[in-house]
């Protein structure tokens, strides 16, 4: 299996449409950096790859940390190349808004800001999976473990307790089973995916 990252949707399309006119082997998966505040790949990208059957291995779901909730309003940033770049990129109005729309989910649901933000990715069409880091452990494991863990909810719960899928949230999969309310964070954010 071969993949690439960060192709344009144009040269990925032209790669796979050489891999079929020469019989070789093509592209099975593409790694493009994808979260709620990133979403250039809704566009041209996602769509390809979901008529092309590629597997989609998404990186910075978190934002650099940002989704984590590690960052504040008003708090001093971090040091490192990784803090600078976030705070360039995510330490705005837009960012802190959608922040506070993934804090209300995570709060409704007893879980980390973190988790709602990975089960958002995992609720998009085509995805595969989401490459997560942290640059410490005890950061990844503060930054995924839930405030109060919840047990694996029961059909029942979730229908009783969750507003209906959208086109723009389509609800599969386990990610999305326990998060079925994340069209909450599009609709609080404005950030609802056109594609």
């Amino acid at each position: 299996y071969i993949g690439c990252s960060n192709y344009p949707a144009w040269r990925l399309g032209e790669a796979l449409a050489t891999s079929d006119r020469l019989g070789i082997a093509r592209y099975d998966c593409l790694q493009p950096r994808y979260n709620l505040l990133y979403r250039e790949i809704e566009t041209e990208l996602l769509p390809l790859v979901r008529t092309e059957g590629v597997g989609v291995i998404v990186y910075n779901p978190l934002a650099g940390g940002f989704l984590s909730g590690k960052y504040r309003p008003g708090a001093p940033v971090p040091e490192g190349a990784r803090a600078a770049t976030v705070a360039r990129s995510y330490l705005n109005e837009r960012g802190f808004r959608v922040l506070a729309a993934v804090e209300e989910v995570a709060a409704a649901h007893g879980v980390s800001d973190a988790q709602v933000a990975l089960a958002w990715v995992m609720a998009r069409p085509g995805m595969t999976c989401a490459v997560a880091s942290a640059t410490t452990g005890s950061g990844l494991s503060a930054r995924t473990t839930g405030r109060n863990r919840p047990t694996r909810p029961t059909r029942r719960t979730i229908a009783s307790t969750t507003p209906r899928a959208t086109a723009d949230f389509p609800l599969s999969g386990p990610a999305a089973a326990t998060y079925r309310d994340l069209a909450t964070v599009a609709r609080l954010t404005g950030l609802v995916s056109r594609g």
